[in-house]
């Protein structure tokens, strides 16, 4: 699935292709001692030289590597460099047998790819701000799985679009739906979800406009996919 007005391209495992992954990450991945997170790692890399070879419609991308940026505030966040310079931000997720990647030119961007499962109140009381809790618990009860994962992806996100992960507090996430309440049923799948974030830390919020979609895999399993860029 690709989507070209943000950039995003998401794979399933099933019927992929990876010699056309370079062969140095080929090579990186044989390193791997097991079999899953070898292909865990190698779908990230073809979800992202796929979306690459779309973005530059077919050009060499020989010298094209994934690198880590050494820049502080970018906390090592994944980036493009080709010819020797540093072009392009990039963002990577898996879940199950899917993965997903996102690409921008000028700033950091997150992406979070999650299978709807159950999670435990244990979980969303840990997760969740209690007005994000009301308006789960607004839905029916077999709806709100799919409210919780929303949310977790939109978490997720906005956390790697700066380069924290999860090494602060989700609580510190916030997360608001634009519009009205969501109205899911099964034809909501690929439809965007508009979704506005915020970041609290010590001496400034950050903001986010987040982009969502309602997808499926090859089995019909239902999984979130979330991108999150920083309000400039």
């Amino acid at each position: 699935m690709f989507f070209p007005d943000e950039n995003v391209l998401c794979i399933d495992q099933a019927g992929a292709d990876f010699t056309s992954v370079p062969r140095r990450e080929r090579e990186r991945a044989s390193r791997f001692q097991f079999v899953a997170r070898k292909n865990s790692y190698l779908l990230g890399r073809l979800a992202v030289f796929e979306l690459l070879r779309r973005i530059y419609d077919g050009q060499s991308l020989e010298e094209v590597e994934i690198i880590n940026s050494s820049l502080a505030h970018e906390h090592g966040q994944p980036r493009i460099k080709t010819n020797g310079q540093t072009k392009g931000h990039i963002s990577i997720t898996h879940s199950e047998q899917m993965a997903a990647c996102a690409f921008n030119f000028y700033h950091p961007i997150g992406i979070d790819l999650e299978k709807v499962a159950h999670r435990d109140e244990s979980f969303t009381s840990q997760v969740f701000l209690p007005e994000e809790i009301q308006y789960i618990q607004s839905f029916h009860q077999s709806r709100q799985r799919e409210i919780i994962t929303l949310f977790w992806t939109a978490k997720e996100a906005m956390a790697k679009c700066l380069g924290l992960g999860l090494s602060i507090s989700t609580k510190s996430i916030s997360v608001q739906l634009d519009g009205e309440k969501l109205n899911f049923s099964d034809d909501t799948t690929l439809q965007p979800i508009r979704i506005s974030g915020s970041v609290r830390q010590t001496q400034r919020t950050f903001r986010f406009k987040l982009k969502a979609r309602r997808i499926l895999n090859a089995k019909g399993d239902v999984f979130f996919l979330t991108v999150a860029s920083e309000c400039h």
